[in-house]
C-alpha cells in the first residue's frame, strides 16, 4: 500500500500512499489526517496498524488460518487464556471473517455439548448398573412371594399378577429384569431427568456470549460509536466468552476423579453437576468478565472498559435471574435450585 512506513507517532506521507485508507472500526476515510484517531467514531490507532500489509494476518487466529483448522482452533482456544497477549496482538485492521468466527463458536459449543451428553450417557449406564444389581437382589424375594403366598390376600395378588402377565416369570421380567434388555433401558431412562435438567441449565452457557454481545451494543450506541461495525463487538464477545468450554473440562476431570474415589455410581455425576458445576460456572463467569474487559480496553479502546463490561454482565445476570425464576414458578423444577441458587 505504501513504500515508506510511518512510525507510531508520525503521520504518513500521503503522497506516497496509494488508494483509500479507512478506519478499521467504522470504515471512515482517513486520508489526509495527521492525528492517529478517527474523527468519526473516535477510535485511536497506530499508523502502522493501518498501513502495514504484513500486520493484517494474525499468527494463529482461527479466522485467519482456514488451511490449518485443527491447529488454529487449538491455538486460539489456548490463546484466549492469556487475554492481554491476545488482544495486544490482534487489532481491528486485521480483517474479521464472521462465518469463521461463528464456526469457531460452533466448534467450541460442540465440544461443550459433547461433554454434557457424555455425562448424561454415563449417568444412564451407572443407573442401569445399579438397577440391575438391585433387581438381582429383589427378584428371588418377589418370586417367592408370588409362588408361595402365605396369606389369602397374597394369594389373590399372585393370581391377579398371573392373570395380567400370563406367568410369574413374565411379571418378573417386566419389573425385575436381570439382563441388559429394553425393560432395563427404560427403567434407567426414567431416572435420567435427574441430570438432564441440570445439563439443560448448564447448556444456557452457550447463550452467554450472545447475551453479552447484545448488552454491549447498548453501550456502543451510548458512547457514540453507532457506526462501529458489529463484527468487532462480536469478535470480543465470542473470543472472551468461549471459556464455557473449560466448564466441560472441569466437569470431566472432576467426574473421573470422583469415580476413582467413590466408584462407578450415578450419585457421583449428580454431585458433580449440582455442586462442582455451580462453582465452575461462577469462576468462568468472572474469568469471562475479565477477558472481555481486557478486550474492550485493548481492542475496542473503550474509555471505561471494565465499567461497561460490569454493567453488561449485570444486565445479563438480571435477565437470566428473571428467566429462571419464571421457569421455576411455571414448572416447579426443584432441580433448578442447586444449580443456580443465586437466581432463586
Amino acid at each position: 500500500m505504501t513504500d515508506a512506513q510511518p512510525t507510531t507517532t508520525s503521520h504518513p506521507h500521503w503522497d506516497s500512499v496509494d488508494g483509500d485508507v479507512v478506519c478499521p472500526m467504522c470504515e471512515y476515510n482517513l486520508r489526509g489526517l495527521t492525528e492517529p484517531r478517527c474523527p468519526e467514531c473516535g477510535y485511536p490507532f497506530e499508523w502502522p496498524e493501518i498501513l502495514d500489509p504484513n500486520r493484517r494476518l494474525h499468527r494463529y487466529l482461527f479466522e485467519h488460518h482456514p488451511e490449518r483448522r485443527a491447529w488454529s482452533f487449538g491455538k486460539t482456544l489456548l490463546g484466549t487464556l492469556l487475554p492481554r497477549r491476545l488482544w495486544q496482538s490482534l487489532h481491528p485492521s486485521q480483517p474479521s471473517h464472521p462465518k469463521r468466527l461463528i464456526l469457531y463458536w460452533c466448534l467450541a459449543s460442540g465440544l461443550y455439548l459433547l461433554v454434557l451428553t457424555g455425562l448424561v450417557f454415563v449417568f444412564a449406564v451407572c443407573m442401569g448398573r445399579e438397577i440391575l444389581v438391585s433387581n438381582r437382589m429383589s427378584r428371588p424375594a418377589a418370586a417367592a412371594f408370588l409362588k408361595n403366598p402365605a396369606t389369602e390376600e397374597q394369594s389373590r395378588s399372585a393370581k391377579a399378577v398371573v392373570a395380567r402377565y400370563g406367568s410369574v416369570k413374565a411379571y418378573l421380567d417386566v419389573h425385575y429384569p436381570v439382563g441388559i434388555t429394553w425393560r432395563l433401558v427404560k427403567q434407567a431412562a426414567r431416572r435420567t431427568p435427574r441430570v438432564i435438567v441440570p445439563c439443560g441449565v448448564l447448556s444456557l452457557a452457550l447463550a452467554w456470549p450472545w447475551l453479552i454481545f447484545s448488552a454491549l451494543l447498548v453501550f456502543r450506541v451510548s458512547m457514540r460509536r453507532a457506526r462501529v461495525k458489529l463484527v468487532h463487538v462480536l469478535r470480543c464477545a465470542l473470543y472472551s466468552c468461549d471459556a464455557f468450554v473449560w466448564i466441560g473440562v472441569i466437569l470431566l476431570v472432576c467426574t473421573v476423579l470422583a469415580f476413582l474415589i467413590w466408584g462407578f455410581r450415578s450419585g457421583v455425576i449428580r454431585f458433580v453437576l449440582e455442586e462442582v458445576a455451580l462453582w465452575a460456572m461462577l469462576g468462568i463467569l468472572l474469568l469471562s468478565g475479565y477477558r472481555l474487559g481486557v478486550a474492550c480496553r485493548l481492542y475496542l479502546r473503550f474509555d471505561y472498559a471494565f465499567s461497561a463490561v460490569l454493567a453488561a454482565h449485570t444486565i445479563v445476570v438480571l435477565f437470566l435471574a428473571n428467566l429462571v425464576t419464571v421457569v421455576y414458578l411455571c414448572t416447579g423444577w426443584k432441580d433448578l435450585i442447586p444449580i443456580l441458587p443465586p437466581f432463586l
